[in-house]
């Protein structure tokens, strides 16, 4: 299997599309090592799955005005995730056009704006059910989630699972001491 199809290119240095499925996959790593011991083929194939998270990271946005915006954009989206937000009112805020950005937005990360609106709360639900105590509907409010159903469906349609099973499997965290 050490033909051309079985090599994918991983930079040295890259911006971490999916930082979260990174971290998600590295603690599955710790946990199966402390649970399971070293097993070589679960290792390897783990390992396998984090470096792909890394090769598939886009470089980023193009050097133009519109890379510009997409930036500023992002960084909005990520800053105010936890605020009413919606594709056509940042293109407002960019002084776009609410399509001329969703397209450019989606050839330059591979996803709609509302998507990755939706993955930077997941991201940090991710974080507060692992680190807070909080209720599943706070937790989903303070993510800037209305509607803590479409939350619910959200979580499971990303994760596999729910809010709760979620917590339940991923509550402990490994610390590495020396």
């Amino acid at each position: 299997m050490d033909d051309a199809r079985s090599r994918f290119n991983v930079r040295q240095h890259a911006v971490v599309a999916r930082p979260d499925h990174l971290t998600l996959l590295f603690r599955r790593l710790l946990d199966d090592q402390e649970t399971l011991g070293v097993q070589p083929l679960s290792a390897s194939l783990t390992v396998l799955l984090m470096l792909h998270e890394v090769a598939r990271s886009p470089q980023g946005p193009p050097n133009t005005t519109a890379g510009a915006a997409l930036l500023a954009g992002r960084a909005y989206a990520r800053a105010r995730f936890h605020q009413p937000l919606s594709a056509s009112g940042l293109a407002t805020e960019l002084n776009c056009h609410p399509d001329y950005v969703g397209r450019v937005f989606r050839q330059t990360y591979h996803c709609t704006l509302t998507e990755a609106i939706h993955r930077r709360r997941l991201q940090q639900a991710r974080l507060l059910l692992l680190e807070s105590s909080a209720a599943v509907d706070e937790i989903a409010r303070r993510c800037g989630f209305e509607d803590v159903g479409y939350f619910r469906r959200l979580f499971k349609r990303h994760e596999g699972m729910s809010p709760r099973t979620f917590r339940q499997l991923y509550a402990r965290l490994h610390v590495n001491t020396g």
